[in-house]
């Protein structure tokens, strides 16, 4: 009996080419740049999106802490630039502006913010003592050397209301302050590549000029 053989087949594994090497880390870098590219525009595009939230968040604070000194303001009592000064209420009901019914709306342009002065009495001061300082002023009196008479004696607090800003310029429908009713705030706020800019306006709910 004749005995049958089958002859074996080797099995021979081509390795790859130094061309076709090449080719496959071509390949793969071109994908991988193409992944780290989208990656990028994805996590750019996320950081904008926070960033322009960010900065709704900060104007629509702006508008409302703005608003809430000029809404309820009886009248403008001086407007310089961005420089505003309020008789914000008749406390006192005398129909005359007094010390502690005055707000200044400031900008400070080396600190890059929108503060608001006021004066305030010492807490364990005793009425009669409130009531001569808390003075009337004739409505066309120097506010800003007001303003530093109680300061240099301890008599301002200042809040600050809007900061981080880099500019800020405002318009108001009339030239004479005593006829503003709407002031409009533009706001430029320190960001990044440019600054970005929005808007705030208050308009007074009810003018009212001070009797002498």
């Amino acid at each position: 009996m004749k005995s049958s053989h089958h002859p074996s087949h080797a099995k021979h594994r081509r390795g790859l080419s130094l061309l076709e090497l090449m080719l496959a880390i071509t390949i793969t870098a071109l994908v991988g740049a193409a992944i780290a590219g989208m990656l990028n525009a994805v996590a750019v595009g996320v950081d904008t999106r926070r960033d322009n939230r960010s900065m709704m968040v900060r104007s629509s604070l702006a508008q409302a802490r703005l608003n809430a000194y000029i809404a309820p303001a009886r009248c403008v009592l001086d407007q310089r630039g961005p420089q505003i000064v309020l008789w914000f209420n008749d406390q006192k009901k005398s129909e005359t502006v007094h010390a502690s019914e005055i707000r200044w709306l400031e900008y400070d342009r080396t600190e890059g913010t929108l503060s608001v002065s006021y004066v305030s009495f010492p807490e364990h001061w005793s009425q009669l003592e409130v009531d001569q300082e808390d003075r009337e002023f004739p409505s066309d009196s120097d506010w800003g050397r007001i303003k530093n008479s109680y300061a240099s004696r301890g008599l301002l607090n200042e809040l600050t209301l809007v900061d981080g800003l880099d500019d800020v310029t405002v318009t108001a429908d009339a030239t004479d302050p005593f006829e503003i009713r709407l002031l409009t705030y533009r706001l430029w706020f320190v960001a990044a590549p440019e600054p970005f800019e929005t808007l705030a306006s208050g308009a007074i709910r009810h003018h009212r000029l001070p009797q002498y």
